[in-house]
């Protein structure tokens, strides 16, 4: 495994990063050739991930030009967090006997505007004396039909502003970009109105999914793998939600005009009720769905932690 704090940042160097002799610094990149070659890729030094520069990370993205400043880290698969979020993930695929495979998860450190409007909501759900009920939950999302970010570990995030998948990445959840999302895309009217949906159940949001879909060399690479196999790959989000104070659905479908009862007025114009967000419960827990999902309806509630890219099996 190799030591990414030692080496050089630019991905697919292994020489060792420079040290000036006078100082004892320690630079990211073995040369000033490679940190100019790094930037103009769009590339950050591992030091600039989240979890700091020991963390394994083979690579990391700047975030789009002329946005607030984040990054989106390839993690290592010997990492505890790495394992963790794939254990959620295949403990969470529950359509299909036979589940994806995995082929590489990246952290992402939100843009400091997003993370401090989802803790500015936090806030205000303990003003208001509410548990912020945080749950990390699967979204599935489409892509612009030209970006193969993350499937791709040449591409940098695409700066194209109808990439839902990018633009998540960089600016968070925005609903007024619901509709024209992975859940229309899926198959029809939004079961609980104009919202942002989540899931536990990670092959429930891959119906989401769809919209992302790439075909690539079956064993995930960039070069060719001597066997001219191709596979199907999608890629889903694993977020960090604050459903605060949320209510159990047991009829299956709700439209806006029974969500106004139900939601407090901050979450939906002329609403009235006393809940932040709506839970759907399956038949196991006296519901309808067959898989719970999660509907939030403010764009703080949720930021996105996690992508993972994954190879569909058939």
């Amino acid at each position: 495994h190799r030591n990414h704090a030692a080496h050089c940042s630019l991905p697919g160097c292994t020489a060792k990063r420079y040290v000036d002799e006078m100082t004892g610094r320690r630079h990211d990149y073995c040369g000033k050739s490679h940190a100019d070659k790094a930037k103009a890729q769009g590339h950050r030094p591992v030091s600039d991930g989240l979890r700091g520069a020991d963390n394994g990370y083979s690579m990391v993205w700047a975030g789009r030009d002329g946005e607030p400043d984040y990054t989106i880290s390839l993690m290592s698969s010997h990492s505890s967090e790495y394992r963790n979020v794939k254990t959620q993930f295949y403990g969470g695929w529950k359509h299909t006997e036979r589940k994806p495979v995995i082929m590489r998860i990246y952290d992402i450190k939100n843009p400091d505007p997003i993370h401090d409007g989802y803790k500015h909501y936090a806030d205000e759900l303990e003003a208001q004396g509410t548990e912020k009920n945080i749950k990390r939950r699967f979204h599935g999302t489409s892509m612009d039909a030209n970006c193969r970010f993350g499937f791709d570990q040449t591409q940098r995030p695409c700066q194209s502003p109808t990439c839902a998948v990018c633009c998540i990445a960089a600016r968070g959840f925005d609903r007024s970009h619901v509709r024209g999302g992975g859940a229309q895309m899926w198959g029809g009217a939004l079961r609980y109105g104009t919202g942002h949906y989540f899931s536990k159940t990670s092959s429930k949001a891959n119906d989401y999914a769809a919209g992302s879909e790439r075909e690539g060399k079956h064993g995930g690479g960039n070069m060719p793998d001597g066997t001219g196999r191709t596979a199907q790959f999608r890629i889903m989000f694993l977020c960090s939600v604050q459903l605060g104070n949320t209510y159990n659905d047991t009829a299956g479908r709700l439209e806006e005009v029974n969500l106004r009862p139900i939601l407090k007025n901050e979450r939906l114009e002329n609403a009235f009720g006393q809940h932040d967000s709506v839970t759907g419960l399956t038949k196991d827990d006296g519901g309808v769905l067959n898989w719970e999902e999660n509907v939030v309806y403010d764009d703080r509630c949720a930021i996105p932690s996690y992508l993972i890219v994954y190879r569909m099996e058939t």
